[in-house]
């Protein structure tokens, strides 16, 4: 069950509002296009936070949920090779005697 905050609706009308701004024209490029320009301005000029940022949008943030696999269920299935009468039960195949 996700945690919904209560300010939930609101940050929605602002990510919008936000979006919106971004998509606007400013010149000759959108103000997202322009928002990006000065990222890798400052990441040339060393600054680390910019570095930083650029890395996790570029290579996904470090120890991020992003490669997540979501396991549902384990299960062990211990088959005694010597049993011939194992309906339903799948094959030892490179099972390791203990």
């Amino acid at each position: 069950m996700a945690i919904r905050s209560a300010h939930a609706p609101e940050t929605g009308r602002f990510r919008a509002a936000l979006l919106a701004a971004l998509e606007e024209k400013d010149g000759n490029a959108t103000r997202l296009q322009r928002v990006a320009e000065t990222l890798v301005a400052l990441a040339l000029e060393g600054e680390l936070p910019a570095i930083r940022e650029i890395r996790d949008v570029v290579d996904g943030k470090a120890g991020g949920a992003g490669d997540t696999v979501h396991i549902e269920r384990i299960e062990r299935i211990i088959v005694d090779p010597q049993d011939q009468d194992r309906a339903g039960v799948p094959s030892a195949a490179g099972a390791r005697t203990l």
